[in-house]
């Protein structure tokens, strides 16, 4: 069978599924809600104790970041920063993005490795089909990568991202949402939110859980629907934290019975395969987003959350991982009910 699959239809089912298992249709109109599309997803706001001229603010915030993160827009930041020759000065939010991505580059064994965009381009999953690059291209692609070719400082309060290979290209579909969804939480907090949930296609941040003094319930998709009689696989109940999600439903295609995701191992070049979906809860959004994309990777290649853990501890809560072999929990598992 061959078949291919649009990002948009698969997240918008995400969000579906993630607000009915919580209860959202519930809450009573006092409670301020916005949507946009922005940062390629649905964005949700829902929030107590703020104003309709925040949510304007929040959403020219994200619109704002959008514009320096956007990989294709011949305007943005990254956009420029990936077109020269050497990067150089670049924004605050561009540094915090590309400083995470290093610390999370290290601590998983390159996992989740931002600098791949060489690679990213050259699969261009979904907008090239059922495209597979030869062995030599992928290769070629690599060799453009890299932390080591980058110089990350800062000096006299501004923020640097210099790069020795000019070929050199970032990416930052694996962490940059993670990073705004964040950003947004904390910017609706000091607008004076309560209960604030924020969703970022299947990433969610959530805050002073839900009105009647109860935690969030955060349901967790069946990366296979088609074949599991049960929509969601699981539900989180947390009042304060953020949920990250990695799947091989989001863009794939299919051809000769090999699912090409939209994820891919840096030490191979190619998409990951027999990883179905790795979910994290974290203290932060930057971090679980990329954390997400890591132990989908690491799982790929048979390694577990535990060793991002010895390394680490306390960097995640809980990990959900599935696979064709299962589904497996890791870390502390009183915030997850499995169904």
């Amino acid at each position: 069978m061959r078949r291919f699959k649009l990002s948009l239809s698969a997240f918008l089912l995400a969000i579906l599924l993630l607000f009915a298992a919580c209860g959202c249709s519930g809450i009573s109109g006092r409670f301020l809600k916005r949507s946009i599309f922005a940062m390629n997803t649905v964005i949700d706001i829902n929030s107590d104790g703020i104003t309709e001229a925040d949510l304007d603010e929040a959403a020219a915030k994200i619109r704002s970041w959008e514009l320096i993160f956007d990989f294709k827009n011949p305007e943005s930041e990254l956009y420029r920063w990936n077109e020269s020759a050497g990067g150089g000065k670049v924004s605050p939010e561009f540094y915090s993005v590309v400083k995470t991505g290093a610390e999370i580059y290290d601590l998983s064994g390159r996992a989740c490795d931002i600098t791949i965009g060489a690679l990213v381009e050259l699969w261009d999953i979904p907008n090239k089909g059922e495209f597979v690059p030869d062995e030599s291209e992928i290769k070629a692609a690599l060799a453009l990568s890299g932390f080591e070719n980058l110089k990350i400082y800062e000096s006299g309060g501004e923020f640097f991202v210099e790069k020795t290979l000019p070929e050199l290209r970032l990416s930052f579909g694996g962490i940059a949402k993670g990073w705004a969804l964040e950003e947004t939480v904390e910017f609706i907090k000091s607008c004076g939110g309560k209960h604030i949930m924020v969703s970022f296609g299947g990433n969610v941040g959530v805050a002073g859980g839900k009105r009647d003094g109860t935690p969030w319930k955060i349901g967790v998709r069946s990366p296979r629907p088609e074949t599991d009689s049960r929509e969601t696989v699981g539900c989180f109940e947390i009042t304060d934290g953020y949920i990250a999600v990695s799947g091989d439903y989001e863009r794939f295609f299919e051809r000769d019975g090999v699912r090409y995701c939209h994820i891919f191992d840096p030490q191979t070049g190619y998409p990951v395969t027999g990883t179905q979906s790795a979910v994290v809860l974290t203290e932060s959004g930057a971090v679980g987003d990329a954390l997400s994309t890591a132990l989908f990777v690491m799982n790929g290649r048979g390694e577990t959350p535990d060793m991002i853990l010895s390394r680490e501890p306390g960097i995640f809560s809980t990990a959900y991982i599935i696979d064709e072999s299962g589904q497996r929990l890791f870390g502390d598992e009183k915030h997850f009910t499995k169904y």
